[in-house]
């Protein structure tokens, strides 16, 4: 009855307004300290204009990315 009166929130969004349904958490730390989260790795790959692989098989470790030494772990929350 709920949806008969209203629309799912996701409803006709494509892309980056997609809703993340699951995904690994990941952030991402570059030499400066900065500190960027993403809910994916799809994500921080789009962000970066990278691989996949280019993040999900350096998770734990430094890589260069355009120029700037990031460090790559998987976030708890």
């Amino acid at each position: 009855k709920y949806y008969e009166e209203h629309d799912h929130h996701a409803k006709g969004k494509k892309g980056k307004l997609a809703p993340q349904i699951g995904g690994t958490k990941i952030t991402m730390i570059d030499e400066q300290g900065t500190i960027i989260t993403f809910p994916s790795i799809n994500s921080a790959r789009i962000h970066f204009r990278v691989r996949f692989t280019t993040i999900s098989k350096n998770i734990n470790k430094s890589i260069i990315i355009n120029g700037v030494k990031w460090n790559i772990t998987i976030s708890n929350s």
